[in-house]
């Protein structure tokens, strides 16, 4: 592929119909690396905001350096938020000391995407600043903690607090409840058992009920107990359970 037709890509990404000029993008591969790097500098805050997600499709680690220059002098919010993405699925472990201050930054959206790129990448370091974003009044920056911390599995300290965030009196919204329950099944503690059984017999959300029976399901099979066995020990309208 001609150096001439890769920048008239490019060029093209500005168009309203540019689905196909960013397919060809990704399907030219490597030999474009270095011109979509180049183009992170674009004038267009558009242009680099879809650079920059080409990038974390292509998913080629001789991109990250540039991700990572572009993000510490970049302002545009949008444009941030797809560095900090395609960090995350490149999987450079050299990002993780770049991604993990974002967690607290002022930007929620920026939490939330890199709470998502260390969770995709399994950073059990990140657990303790993923643990202070399940405090946030930002409903995302919760939502996207937890599926984080679900994510890396490895993550015991997060048990009571997430045992909290099932519970619909201290959480409102049940999108972030249902993805708490499959964090526990997730991360396997016993200690979700009970919860996940009150969650499951209790909760007003079908989705999240739902959840909570597969993450029963998912502890029963870690422990090689029966799904049925653990609902009924701790039931706690079961007389049995007692």
């Amino acid at each position: 592929m001609s150096s001439s037709r890769i920048k008239e890509l490019i060029n093209g990404i500005s168009t309203k119909d540019n689905m196909e000029i960013i397919k060809e993008l990704i399907a030219i591969g490597k030999n474009a690396i270095g011109q979509l790097t180049d183009a992170l500098q674009h004038d267009s805050w558009y242009v680099r905001y879809k650079i920059a997600e080409i990038l974390g499709e292509m998913q080629d680690k001789r991109a990250f350096p540039f991700l990572i220059r572009t993000l510490k002098d970049e302002t545009n919010s949008y444009v941030r938020e797809a560095l900090v993405e395609s960090l995350g699925k490149i999987g450079e472990q050299k990002a993780i000391p770049f991604l993990i201050p974002l967690l607290s930054d002022k930007d929620p959206q920026i939490r939330s995407e890199a709470s998502l790129a260390l969770g995709k990448m399994k950073i059990v370091t990140a657990v303790p600043y993923l643990l202070q974003n399940l405090n946030s009044n930002n409903g995302r920056v919760r939502w996207a903690a937890v599926r984080a911390l679900g994510a890396i599995k490895d993550a015991k300290a997060a048990v009571l607090p997430l045992i909290s965030l099932i519970d619909e009196k201290k959480e409102k919204e049940s999108n972030i409840r249902d993805w708490t329950a499959w964090a526990l099944g997730e991360i396997g503690d016993t200690r979700a058992i009970k919860p996940l059984v009150e969650a499951l017999k209790k909760d007003k959300s079908p989705d999240v009920r739902q959840e909570a029976e597969l993450a029963l399901e998912e502890i029963a099979k870690k422990h090689q107990f029966s799904k049925e066995e653990l609902i009924s020990k701790n039931d706690c309208n079961n007389r049995n359970s007692e």
